[in-house]
């Protein structure tokens, strides 16, 4: 598991090894896309599946700043010759491999507990055949790819603490389900 937030990348106790590139603890400072570009380039073909919210399309037409990231990592794994998968909302857009929708929930709480559901099934399926996960979308809906052992990478957008590192840890070496 590798997470990043704001130029900062820390590393599960697990180890995701991308071909040559294995991942860093990187506590001093920084993880740029630029990294993570040649990351990318260095390890062969692959089949990349990449999550968004799915409150706005990828990509956005107006707003969006995290969908309009998970595009422009779209077309730059592209043009690297990976196979991009996309998990994303409604009026998204293929980046030359499968396109698989998923529906915001509304504010009630069965609504919410279902969309949980039908992603963890969504997710999975999405993933099967690809090398690696690159999320950009909640974490607490990723626990069914993090018990399968599936190689994550996941995009926090706001700071975290230790305590929710903590948390995800002990949620890989659990196996929990929910």
């Amino acid at each position: 598991l590798v997470c990043t937030f704001q130029g900062f990348a820390l590393r599960s106790s697990q180890d995701l090894s991308l071909g040559s590139f294995s991942s860093r603890l990187f506590r001093d400072g920084r993880f740029p896309p630029k990294s993570l570009q040649n990351c990318f380039r260095n390890v062969g073909v692959m089949k990349i599946l990449l999550i968004a919210d799915p409150h706005i399309p990828v990509p956005p037409s107006h707003y969006g700043g995290a969908e309009r990231i998970v595009a422009l990592y779209a077309q730059e794994f592209q043009r690297l010759g990976h196979t991009v998968h996309l998990m994303a909302g409604p009026g998204s857009r293929s980046f030359g491999g499968r396109l698989v929708v998923h529906r915001a929930p509304s504010l009630a709480y069965p609504s919410r507990a279902r969309r949980k559901i039908q992603f963890q099934l969504q997710s999975l399926w999405a993933a099967q055949d690809c090398d690696v996960v690159y999320s950009h979308g909640r974490f607490d809906y990723l626990q069914m790819l993090l018990v399968f052992d599936k190689p994550l990478m996941h995009r926090f957008a706001n700071p975290i603490d230790q305590h929710q590192i903590d948390f995800a840890e002990r949620r890989m070496r659990s196996r929990a389900m929910f």
